[in-house]
């Protein structure tokens, strides 16, 4: 990090967006053990990694999980102010989207209940949007109380059990999309 330029004069800032969590952290840890001045942005998805980031003065923890959950959130409750994040946020030259309107009313299924599926399916809880959770798994990830069906979700036995049928909205949410 030093040979880097960690310890210049002129080092604004330090950008840690790899894939993985503890590569992030030794990063953001490193960084402001040598340089306590310095600005640190981090990506992390879980927020054990996050809290240990922070308590070493992290300024930024970007986790990409929250990130779409609260984007979705945005979408559901303002498209306008969704919209204009995303006009704001494009490449120069980049044509821009047309506006999307998520359902509001009416049934949604998320596909597992990892860190992701966890934070849509809160973000839609908030919105009082109905939800069914299908979990291949849900003694290693935990389960919401209500609304789960038990499976991968690509069998179609599961899928109505879901309530595909009516569903107004599908999240895909495992490790394998």
């Amino acid at each position: 990090m030093l040979e880097a330029g960690l310890g210049h004069r002129q080092c604004a800032g330090v950008v840690a967006l790899t894939n993985d969590n503890e590569v992030n952290l030794k990063i953001a840890i490193t960084s402001k053990l040598l340089n306590p001045h310095v600005t640190v942005i981090c990506r992390a998805d879980s927020h054990d990694i996050e809290d240990n980031m922070a308590s070493f003065g992290t300024d930024y923890i970007i986790d990409p999980f929250d990130t779409f959950a609260k984007y979705l959130s945005t979408a559901l409750q303002t498209p306008g102010l969704y919209l204009l994040q995303r006009w704001l946020t494009e490449k120069p030259g980049t044509l821009l989207p047309d506006p999307v309107y998520p359902p509001t009313h009416g049934h949604w299924i998320v596909g597992g209940y990892g860190r992701f599926g966890k934070a849509v399916f809160n973000r839609l809880k908030k919105e009082e949007i109905s939800i069914t959770v299908m979990e291949a798994m849900p003694e290693k990830t935990g389960e919401p109380k209500q609304g789960v069906v038990r499976g991968r979700g690509t069998e179609e036995d599961t899928l109505t059990e879901a309530d595909i049928e009516h569903a107004v909205g599908i999240v895909a949410g495992t490790d394998n999309d």
